[in-house]
């Protein structure tokens, strides 16, 4: 009797060790890589600026939308007026797709950001997110994350009260973290070794080669872990 409880306690020993190396092993750590941007805000005379088509009022500032008054220049630019100076955030649409350019705020990390969505056509919209900093006493744009023209989803993926960005398309997947006062990129499919990755109810949904079903995983402050549906 002796032996056999001996023998029970065993195999839960084994079964027990196998299910935590197996948990382990599915944690998939991701690799950050800071992100810096060598931006440079441009300020600019009103005389350069030829034609306002849209303006947006913040408590501070105001965001506008213009056409430069140089007539080589047929893009629409979006600018930033604060302490009576105005800066240039460059082109962020052809003049043909201007009433698809959106201007709003978004809280990523606790702050409120600017978000400008740019439109140059059907596969190119990036967005950008600026910051508004004291800076030799007037507040100045700085711009805190840019995105390409990828499939963006928001949200606190691993639950820490800061949102993720999550970028994808096709064969291109990203996930932007705020990690020490700024932005860090992972590239999901080089750590995940998947072909394609979308997401799914906060759930990152990775595709594989030679496999029917996709594997489904959760962000967590260590890695993704595997989630079984």
């Amino acid at each position: 009797m002796k032996r056999a409880i001996i023998l029970v306690w065993l195999m839960m020993i084994a079964i027990l060790g196998v299910s935590a190396c197996q948990s382990k092993s599915e944690i998939i750590p991701l690799h950050f890589v800071s992100e810096n941007y060598s931006f440079q805000p441009i300020t600019i005379s009103r005389d350069m600026i030829g034609k306002i088509t849209a303006e947006y009022e913040f408590d501070n500032y105001k965001t506008i939308l213009f056409e430069k008054a140089d007539e080589e220049d047929n893009g629409v630019h979006a600018g930033i007026i604060a302490n009576d100076k105005t800066f240039d955030l460059g082109n962020v649409a052809g003049r043909v797709y201007a009433d698809s350019v959106k201007i709003e705020t978004e809280n990523l990390y606790g702050e409120d950001l600017i978000k400008i969505t740019g439109g140059f056509g059907a596969t190119y919209a990036p967005t950008s997110y600026y910051s508004m900093k004291e800076f030799e006493g007037a507040l100045t744009p700085n711009l805190v994350l840019r995105l390409e023209n990828y499939y963006q989803h928001v949200a606190d993926l691993d639950g820490d009260g800061v949102k993720e960005v999550v970028e994808y398309r096709t064969t291109i997947a990203y996930l932007h973290r705020y990690i020490n006062n700024g932005f860090a990129r992972a590239d999901l499919i080089a750590d995940t070794g998947a072909s394609s990755i979308g997401i799914e109810n906060n759930l990152l949904v990775a595709y594989y080669k030679g496999q029917d079903l996709p594997a489904y995983y959760n962000l967590t402050s260590d890695g993704l872990v595997r989630v079984f549906q």
